[in-house]
């Protein structure tokens, strides 16, 4: 019993055809107790090739099993980077150079160094110029430093309540990539947040949306989007959207990237780390990918260095 009720019931009326019975008492053929040694001989025995836990959800796995026609899922050993991070130049606790380490530690092919954008509005455009510009000689220095792994130059900005971006898009243009997300005003009304963040998609210098409903598990709903519409932009803009791996977030959420899926949206499971010990969360995110029938050509980071280089440089 580890897939939900549904699943169970479509379990049971397949076992029935079969012959057999299957309940919280055991599996009986012929009234007798059988048992089996793996879920796989179980579902050898049904006439159907195994079925993962992840896709046990009562949907049309059963139907898609009988016409041998599962997805092949995500797993861990797919993704060949991490596109979201933060060091000690916004609010992470390790260095650019140690997050790099570590990401090749997880024999990682690329990293996104993606801080929390400097704001125009408090520092000024000068100030933020040069930051961006002596940011960039510094991770050029490491690329040149480090030939196992390459660095991408990222900032992760914020969609602002006028919805607006916090960074001008002549100075989006001088990084590698951008990273737009819901960081404030999450009460706004379903229109307005909507409006809001289709702006950000439709923007030609945002390669990705973060944490795209903007939820913190038990600490703060997601803001009411109508995900009809921010999906169909995706869809048209090319637009990634972000599975967000961390617990605290799991952001978008196993139904959202099934509809991302059947919608051919590229989705890139990142961490948001922090700090190095984030960057082990990478898991949670598989898992909520393999919920949403992820397979690898869903996943925009299982792509090696010399393919996904190529869509980053197009920058949509």
């Amino acid at each position: 019993f580890t897939g939900n009720k549904q699943h169970n019931v479509l379990l049971r009326t397949v076992a029935l055809e079969k012959g057999l019975s299957i309940s919280e008492y055991g599996i009986k053929e012929n009234g007798q107790l059988i048992k089996y040694s793996t879920e796989e001989e179980l579902y050898k025995r049904l006439g159907l090739p195994y079925i993962p836990p992840y896709l046990r959800q009562g949907r049309n796995e059963i139907d898609k099993a009988k016409a041998n026609k599962l997805p092949k899922l995500i797993t861990l050993n797919d993704i060949k980077g991490d596109l979201h991070t933060h060091t000690t130049y916004s609010d992470g606790t390790n260095s650019i150079e140690e997050m790099i380490q570590k990401a090749i530690s997880l024999n990682y092919e690329y990293i996104g160094i993606t801080d929390h954008g400097p704001s125009v509005h408090s520092r000024g455009r000068f100030e933020v110029l040069g930051i961006i510009d002596k940011r960039r000689d510094e991770i050029s220095k490491l690329n040149e430093k480090y030939d196992n792994i390459k660095i991408f130059y990222g900032y992760e900005i914020n969609l602002l309540a006028d919805g607006e971006m916090s960074m001008p898009d002549d100075l989006m243009k001088k990084l590698d990539y951008v990273i737009a997300g819901l960081h404030t005003a999450f009460n706004q009304d379903k229109e307005t947040a909507t409006r809001r963040v289709i702006n950000a998609i439709e923007n030609p210098n945002v390669f990705m949306i973060a944490h795209p409903s903007g939820r913190i598990i038990n600490q703060r709903k997601a803001v009411e989007l109508d995900w009809e519409q921010v999906l169909d932009a995706a869809a048209s803009t090319n637009t990634v959207l972000e599975i967000n791996a961390h617990p605290n977030r799991l952001d978008l959420a196993e139904d959202l990237v099934l509809e991302a899926v059947s919608k051919n949206i590229k989705l890139a499971i990142n961490t948001d780390a922090h700090s190095t010990a984030d960057m082990d969360l990478m898991q949670y995110g598989i898992d909520v990918a393999s919920r949403g029938w992820c397979t690898n050509a869903n996943i925009l980071n299982t792509l090696p260095y010399e393919e996904i280089s190529k869509i980053i440089k197009v920058n949509k």
